[in-house]
């Protein structure tokens, strides 16, 4: 075990207080910065709920929907704690760094000095762990949780050591499943490299000390509410990842789904809309156990019918986990991100370069296996389900651990006379790291998509107050912004001629390619077919490729097919369908469009194509895209019969749903 007795010219001790010392200060001055944001918003899931628990109403109904660990922290903290929301903010902004200073600790009594120092400022200058932090989330405690874990594992020895592990582990689970195939990969291989005479007993041990907080948290929850709540509903979530509109990032919702949840006005009611629409889909009670086997099917129907765009999404996913792009999954983080400073933070590509370099220099040592297998698995839970940077932090620690070892066996074998190998091996590294940092059509999308968010919201927010002051006419020119953001309430309210005055404008500033896309898609719908599809064709041309969700197909060559139907160009509009079929395999509205438009000449690929779109969506998402196909080809009537079959089908006063573009 490597000991070092002096770093940097200073005594252990001085070099231990100089460490905790400077990331304390640290620590001050990120809750400094963080209390200074402009935005200080979080998600209000859990306080709001909390509230209802602390006034004698537990929600029951939710407690599948959420994590039910952190629900009685929160609980907990505001409650008899007494807690605001920025004091729990800060407490978790302490729990990083101190999770931080263990691992370090434990890296450096391993490693030496110069590993724990690396481990403990590759999770500090995470910029993601930082934001997670300032969400009211579990992410955090999780975070937490798993750290001390790894340390555990790197640090101790002992059988005690392992089950302590295996224990915190295991509470990590309670807060958030995710936590299960990384502990279980991890503790496949401690096992394995455990002692023959005391292997058994090390299994049994991690065992227990697993499934002790998991079966109390179960009890727990059952002598409560008398039931066993499914964890977190995964069929919904599995569909979220694995639906034809899936983008890698984030959870992709149907466009339906998201617009129930708006009528519904719950926090974070998306797990309701689920059961809601799944319910009216089928007849059934809207129970979670229905509702995931509902959407849970309509994922398994689109990797059937469509295997080769699933082996795409699976790989592009793998890609995305390693990636330096933090995708966020909730408004309030990206908003916070832009507004931290850009430096001192290390890409999350480059981490995962220089942990790589550790598992390649290190891959004789167990415990460098035991940390690999535990990233790998985290990283297979992003894989098999969707990636944003909350769920990414789990891997965190491990990463780090790995990059603290990469660095000290880089300077063990540097002073060993390996020079050349080294050199080599760190220039692959410095490569392979700027490789995962630099940004591609999904991460662009995924920018541009929040940026466009929030400017029809800072549009519709100016609109509102321009209103209120009696000048309609600055009002309607902010609602034009807002409509050229996608925002078709704000489309519907402005008169067109603002919106072409504002279109103009903005192709008078050289777009970019995403921004023509969405200035193609105004013109389109207010009647600018030409233009529009001069706009669509030059994109064709570029191979502009959107990655833009369930609301807006993400495909030129279909919107470039609806432009040529609108000019009566149908033999050019089929051909255009035919390479969106390609580009958007399995999306309902290119498959709803070429069902109708193949069904004189060839019923039975028309039948099969319909087969297929009621298989992998919801039969509500099946008819608007009908309905909008209808209205494409002329035949108004029908249109408006599907139309009508979905209003009814799902009214009930509380759902307001948003029709498609």
């Amino acid at each position: 075990m490597a000991q070092a007795h002096r770093f940097a010219g200073l005594s252990r001790p001085t070099a231990l207080i100089a460490t905790v010392g400077g990331a304390c200060l640290w620590t001050l001055k990120r809750i400094q910065i963080v209390d200074s944001l402009p935005d200080q918003g979080y998600f209000s899931k859990y306080i709001a709920l909390a509230q209802r628990v602390l006034a004698g109403d537990l929600p029951v109904d939710r407690l599948g929907d959420l994590s039910a660990g952190y629900l009685w922290t929160i609980t907990f903290l505001s409650g008899p704690g007494r807690l605001e929301v920025p004091a729990i903010r800060a407490l978790q902004i302490v729990l990083v760094t101190a999770a931080a200073l263990f691992c370090g600790a434990m890296a450096a009594r391993r490693w030496g000095d110069v590993a724990g120092l690396a481990t403990v400022g590759l999770i500090l200058l995470n910029r993601a762990v930082l934001l997670n932090a300032t969400e009211i989330e579990p992410e955090t405690i999780i975070f937490s949780l798993a750290a001390a874990a790894l340390a555990l594992v790197v640090g101790g020895e002992t059988v005690i050591s392992k089950a302590g592990a295996a224990f915190l582990l295991g509470l990590a689970a309670v807060f958030r499943p995710s936590t299960v195939l990384p502990a279980a990969l991890m503790a496949v291989a401690v096992v394995y490299f455990t002692r023959p005479r005391t292997r058994l007993r090390t299994a049994a041990a991690i065992v227990a000390g697993f499934a002790a907080p998991l079966l109390i948290a179960r009890v727990f929850t059952f002598i409560l509410i008398g039931f066993w709540p499914p964890p977190m509903n995964p069929g919904t979530v599995f569909y979220e990842g694995w639906n034809p509109a899936a983008t890698g990032y984030l959870g992709e919702a149907p466009a339906i789904v998201k617009d129930v949840e708006h009528g519904l006005g719950l926090p974070d009611g998306l797990h309701v809309a689920y059961r809601t629409v799944a319910a009216r889909a089928t007849g059934e009670s809207p129970s979670p156990a229905a509702a995931n086997r509902f959407w849970a099917a309509r994922a398994l129907a689109y990797i059937r019918n469509q295997p080769m765009s699933a082996m795409c999404l699976l790989t592009r996913k793998g890609i995305f986990s390693l990636h330096s792009h933090d995708a966020w999954d909730l408004a309030t983080l990206p908003r916070k991100s832009a507004a931290l400073p850009r430096w001192p933070w290390v890409p999350f590509g480059f981490a995962v370069a220089l942990a790589g370099l550790g598992m390649v220099l290190a891959r004789k040592n167990p415990i460098s296996t035991c940390l690999a297998l535990f990233a790998v698995g985290g990283l297979l839970v992003m894989v098999l389900f969707y990636v944003t940077a909350r769920q990414r932090n789990l891997v965190v620690p491990a990463v780090a651990f790995l990059g603290g070892l990469a660095i000290h066996e880089v300077l063990r074998r540097w002073r060993s006379g390996f020079h050349r190998s080294i050199a080599l091996a760190v220039s692959a590294t410095v490569a392979a790291g700027t490789a995962l940092t630099i940004p591609g059509t999904a991460q662009k999308e995924d920018v541009h998509t929040w940026n466009l968010r929030f400017a029809a919201e800072q549009a519709v927010a100016e609109a509102a107050r321009a209103n209120a002051a009696g000048r309609p006419y600055v009002g309607d020119a902010a609602l034009a912004r807002a409509a050229t953001c996608l925002d078709r309430n704000a489309l519907l309210a402005v008169p067109v001629s603002y919106v072409q005055r504002q279109v103009r404008a903005e192709f008078g500033t050289n777009p970019s390619p995403q921004r023509r896309f969405d200035l193609a898609l105004v013109m389109a719908e207010i009647g600018q077919v030409s233009e529009a599809t001069q706009v669509f064709e030059g994109l064709e041309a570029n191979h502009y490729r959107p990655r833009r969700g369930a609301r807006f197909t993400s495909s030129v060559a279909y919107h470039l097919a609806r432009c040529r139907l609108a000019l009566g160009d149908r033999e050019g509009a089929l051909n255009d369908l035919q390479r969106a079929l390609e580009e958007a395999p399995g999306e309902a509205q290119p498959l709803a469009l070429y069902a109708l438009m193949v069904e004189a000449s060839n019923p039975l690929l028309a039948a099969s194509s319909e087969r297929a779109l009621y298989a992998m969506h919801d039969p509500f998402t099946a008819r608007l895209a009908s309905a909008r196909a209808y209205r494409d080809l002329g035949r108004q009537d029908l249109a408006v019969s599907a139309e009508n079959a979905v209003d009814a089908a799902l009214a009930d006063g509380a759902i307001s749903r948003t029709r498609a573009w």
